[in-house]
């Protein structure tokens, strides 16, 4: 189990990018919500904020 880093919860099966783990519920917000919502631009923030610190 891992940590997403967009909603903070344990989850079982995640996406690994760069070391960092996106749930399978966050990604499918991400690739669904439209560009310009609060939901998505809050999810590319939190991934602009993690890819930065790289």
């Amino acid at each position: 189990m891992q940590i997403c880093c967009i909603c903070s919860k344990e989850k079982k099966e995640n996406l690994c990018i760069l070391g960092k783990y996106i749930c399978s519920d966050c990604e499918w917000k991400i690739l669904t919500q439209q560009a310009h919502t609060t939901g998505y631009n809050r999810c590319v923030a939190k991934l602009k904020n993690l890819f930065a610190q790289e």
